[in-house]
């Protein structure tokens, strides 16, 4: 009889721990909702965040963003965050920040995205990141996905000179990937 409970409990944990992982969806409860969206017009419905740590601790994906930034930043502001499947199951979130001194045209812009989604330019650049991740440079942009998730990295900086900018998009995305 014991050996019959003891399997029973088994198999219960066995399909406990099966269960899918991508019903994770968006935690609403700390955002603020900015606009309803429209399915029929495909508009998301948008949210902000009231910091930082809420936005990130919102989203139903592990969003990772980079610490060593290659000028003087501002703390990234709390994250816009785009509801477009309406249930909170395909999210992206968007997280900005810029220079200190705002002398400096430096902008950062740094979208995840739960859904394998990639706007490539035919024009873009191939580029090899860490952890095999194939990326596509063009014009100041990086997008790259990796498990399942798409990023999308916008950085202005017309400071400094276009290989400059290659190799600063590249470092932050492998940051991003480690």
């Amino acid at each position: 009889m014991s050996k019959i409970f003891s399997i029973t409990v088994i198999i219960l944990l066995l399909l406990l721990g099966c269960q899918n992982p991508k019903t994770v969806k968006l935690d609403t409860s700390k955002l603020e909702k900015l606009e309803e969206g429209s399915e029929d017009q495909g508009i998301p419905i948008s949210y902000k965040a009231p910091s930082l740590k809420d936005g990130l601790n919102a989203l139903p994906f592990k969003m990772k963003l980079p610490k060593n930034l290659p000028f003087n930043a501002k703390p990234f502001q709390p994250p816009m965050i785009y509801d477009y499947s309406y249930n909170g199951k395909i999210v992206s979130a968007e997280f900005i920040t810029n220079s200190k001194n705002n002398e400096d045209k430096i902008l950062l812009k740094i979208s995840g995205f739960n859904h394998e989604f990639l706007e490539i330019s035919q024009e873009a650049e191939k580029i090899n990141l860490i952890n095999e991740v194939t990326g596509y440079y063009y014009e100041k942009m990086l997008n790259f996905q990796s498990k399942g998730y798409s990023y999308t990295i916008v950085y202005v900086n017309d400071a400094i000179s276009e290989q400059q900018h290659k190799k600063e998009i590249v470092n932050m995305a492998n940051q991003i990937l480690e």
